[in-house]
């Protein structure tokens, strides 16, 4: 029975794909990009590979130069490689590339359906259909694609029939979109109609753990919203904590309001702009970096900056991080948020919240206890894991009480 390897980065969508071909093929899930290289296949089998699986500690390359590399030990043997990704900031070459390899089972969109990527493997392509990336000609106009809504329980499917000079639209039911319903696109612009992101300012002092608290709250929010993490703090360490190969420079094009290609993607709906861990923080105009976020399509956009400049800009909301040592929390008793954190409070020794209530009379406290992940994070480098989150409940309660829906 030929075999299907599944790697879509997207769990749900995996199992979906799993359960279509199973009667076809005899078909396997692969959790990470490098797992492909460990696949002994033959002409028949097929491998499905989306950009969204994960490229994160495979030998410090590039994601498409990881791509690339798997494809080619795939192709190899013979496997037919079906490969998709969104459109925008598409990398031409990187598509080239993939052509020349023989990947002509292709597909960018911004917004596509199941049905779309299942016909990648039952109806394979020919070169004829994808030659117009060497003549940069655009793909063809003539099309049927299915918009669709993220969620994997019960949904209406509009499919839309576009032709040169109509449109027509029917309903079915059951389906899965990509694009999660608001796609999370750069632009140097607001629209007048245009809902700006709520900015949420996180800080503290050094060594009192603002990053960990920021991202986790980054992460409760990507739950429900369409989110964006970006790291402008005095120590970039979210490079280390996830395990991902190098910084980027996002940070720096964002804040001087230039395009970002490439943004980290933590899960469908949590974006990270990333530094890179030598980056002098210091460097970056914060305010400008605001301002640019503000331009960005989120719902929520988490800030990590700065201790010095959290005390002086405003924002939507500010998250205050300190430790439960009483002469930190006294030196920045004044600072103005809607929250404040008390991080790494230790798990056996009881807390007396009223004793630090009174620094902070009219604003929410919060503790978080000395976890795990943190300190092994911060002492091996280990990379955090976000999917199984024991804290999860003790974050979406700190988010309702500066009253945000959660």
């Amino acid at each position: 029975m030929r075999k299907l390897w599944i790697g879509t980065g997207i769990e749900g969508f995996d199992r979906i794909i799993n359960d279509k071909f199973s009667d076809e093929f005899e078909p396997f899930i692969v959790s990470y990009a490098m797992g492909f290289e460990m696949i002994h296949g033959q002409h028949g089998d097929v491998a499905i590979i989306s950009e969204m699986l994960g490229t994160e500690n495979a030998l410090g390359l590039e994601p498409n130069v990881v791509y690339l590399r798997v494809i080619n030990h795939l192709r190899k043997q013979g496997v037919r490689v079906c490969f998709f990704g969104t459109e925008t900031d598409q990398d031409k070459d990187f598509i080239k590339e993939l052509v020349s390899r023989g990947v002509y089972d292709i597909l960018f969109s911004d917004d596509m359906s199941y049905g779309e990527v299942f016909h990648l493997v039952e109806a394979p392509n020919s070169y004829a259909e994808v030659s117009h990336w060497f003549d940069n000609a655009k793909s063809p106009q003539n099309q049927t694609r299915k918009r669709i809504s993220l969620s994997l329980h019960e949904h209406v499917e509009e499919v839309e029939e576009i032709t040169e000079k109509q449109k027509v639209s029917t309903q079915n039911k059951s389906f899965f979109s990509w694009s999660n319903k608001r796609k999370t696109r750069d632009s140097n612009e607001v629209s007048v109609n245009k809902i700006q992101p709520k900015i949420i300012l996180v800080s503290g002092l050094p060594g009192t753990g603002s990053s960990f608290i920021s991202l986790n709250l980054a992460v409760s929010l990507s739950s429900k919203y369409n989110t964006a993490f970006v790291e402008a703090s005095e120590r970039p360490i979210l490079s280390s904590w996830m395990g991902w190969s190098g910084g980027e420079d996002s940070v720096i094009k964002l804040a001087k309001g230039q395009p970002v290609e490439r943004r980290r993607m933590i899960s469908e709906s949590l974006r990270a702009y990333n530094a890179d861990q030598d980056l002098d923080t210091s460097i970056i105009n914060v305010e400008a970096l605001i301002q640019a976020s503000r331009r960005l399509e989120y719902d929520y956009i988490i800030i990590d900056i700065p201790f010095v400049q959290f005390v002086k800009i405003k924002a939507d909301y500010k998250v205050l991080v300190s430790n439960s040592d009483l002469a930190k929390c006294r030196r920045v008793s004044s600072v103005k948020s809607s929250l404040v954190v008390l991080n790494m409070t230790p798990k056996r020794l009881p807390v007396d919240l009223a004793e630090y209530q009174s620094f902070w009379p009219n604003t929410p406290l919060v503790t978080c206890p000395f976890l795990e992940d943190q300190s092994l994070s911060i002492v091996l480098g280990r990379p955090l894991s976000l999917r199984v989150n024991s804290e999860k409940e003790k974050f979406q309660r700190w988010l309702s009480s500066m009253s945000i829906s959660i």
